[in-house]
């Protein structure tokens, strides 16, 4: 027999029961404040404590790991030599010969469908084999808990996933153990403590709906004044409804009115809009007639213009040719003044090639002139500066040789 730690795998990751009371979201408000309340409907325990309630538990986790292996039954016998490593010599022989009965019962079925006849003897012992294979294996099966706790806890490795009606049953099986397993947590005193709460909760809701009963009657009473004020309203609209209409009556007249005076202008307008077109009509063809007398001499006129442009055409076609001849000439001349043009210049680069060491050694002649030349006046600029010096000097002792003859004169009492 497996052991509760063993089947966890399926039925644990269902939440719990309190979990699962209601799928009506609450508030946080709502939650806050009845937090103390709904203490209460927890159990205070989190395991089992009595030995009866674990002996229940025990035999719930057994029946739905019975019916999870009952289920991989057909899988296993249909993949055998898959599951041999884990199940071992014994029970996959045991699983052949459930495979072997099963298909002999499905055998029988199909042949009896067909011939419409039933051995119902020879059928309820091949059930009764087949009931006694399961049975055999299942025994085997929960002898090792290592097999059981494979094929529960990996179901998806080891593609024994219950399907169908099957998957159903295991589903409500797990519910039931969870609802067991919820109600064995409460203690005698929980339970009392529970059952004193949904006592008052109840007259809580007895005084709730008389509450509620009250404040339907105040809104009753609140409709009926309502609908006295809705029908004092509504005579009102009538009252401006019929207002509105007799607007809308000596409006829609005066309207007909405006409407009849507006055709009549309408018409005298077309009228006199009418005999505006006829006179026009009448100036547009006086127009037209005068337009075609007037135009006839000018377009004589343009007639002869267009032929003297022809003829000034013609002459400047002539001229333009003539002046095309005479600027080919023109051209040729060019070229030819062009090349003797060139040969003179080819003549000229070599004489200048021929000329060239001359007019080096004319340059260097030139330069050593010039550098005498620059010499002789350096030379004559000194000897003038020499003179005006000695002059200068000459005109200063002479100078001081006056001055000096005066003082001794002066001295002398001759001046």
């Amino acid at each position: 027999m497996t052991s509760e730690q063993e089947s966890d795998a399926i039925w644990n990751k269902l939440p719990p029961i309190n979990d699962r009371i209601t799928i009506v979201k609450k508030s946080e408000a709502e939650i806050s404040q009845n937090k103390a309340d709904i203490t209460i409907l927890k159990p205070t325990q989190k395991h089992v404590s009595t030995i009866e309630g674990k002996q229940v538990m025990q035999i719930m986790d057994n029946c739905i790991s019975k019916i999870l292996l009952v289920s991989a039954l057909p899988k296993i016998a249909g993949h055998i030599a898959y599951y041999e490593l884990l199940l071992g010599g014994e029970i996959c022989d045991q699983i052949k010969e459930y495979k072997a009965a099963s298909n002999e019962y499905d055998a029988m079925l199909i042949y009896n469908q067909k011939e419409e006849n039933l051995d119902q003897c020879k059928l309820k012992k091949l059930k009764e084999r087949i009931t006694n294979a399961t049975r055999q294996i299942i025994h085997c099966m929960l002898a090792k808990p290592e097999i059981t706790s494979a094929l529960i806890k990996h179901y998806e490795e080891w593609k024994v996933e219950p399907e169908g009606a099957i998957r159903d049953l295991a589903s409500f099986m797990v519910q039931l153990r969870f609802t067991m397993h919820y109600q064995l947590l409460f203690s005698p005193q929980e339970t009392a403590k529970k059952e004193e709460f949904l006592e008052q909760t109840r007259r809580q809701e007895i005084k709730q709906a008389q509450e509620i009963r009250r404040l339907e009657e105040q809104q009753d009473l609140m409709i009926k004044k309502h609908n006295k004020v809705i029908e004092t309203k509504i005579q009102e609209i009538e009252l401006l409804n019929s207002c509105l209409i007799s607007k809308e009556e000596e409006m829609t007249a005066k309207i007909n009115e405006m409407r009849e005076k507006y055709l009549e202008e309408y018409n005298e307008a077309q009228h006199q809009h009418m005999k505006t077109i006829n006179v026009m009509s009448e100036e547009a063809a006086a127009t037209k007639r005068q337009y075609e007398d007037e135009i006839a001499p000018f377009q004589k006129q343009e007639l002869m213009i267009r032929r003297q442009k022809w003829i000034l055409e013609d002459q400047l076609h002539t001229t333009i040719k003539k002046m095309d001849e005479q600027l080919f000439k023109l051209q040729a001349k060019y070229d030819e003044t062009q090349k003797e043009f060139d040969v003179e210049s080819r003549e000229y680069e070599s004489l200048n090639a021929i000329f060239e060491p001359l007019k080096e050694r004319y340059d260097e002649v030139m330069e050593i002139r010039r550098k005498e030349e620059e010499a002789r006046q350096q030379a004559i600029k000194e000897q003038v500066e020499l003179v005006e010096c000695a002059s200068f000097i000459t005109s200063l002792y002479r100078a001081y040789m006056a001055r000096r003859r005066i003082r001794l004169e002066r001295k002398k009492g001759i001046l």
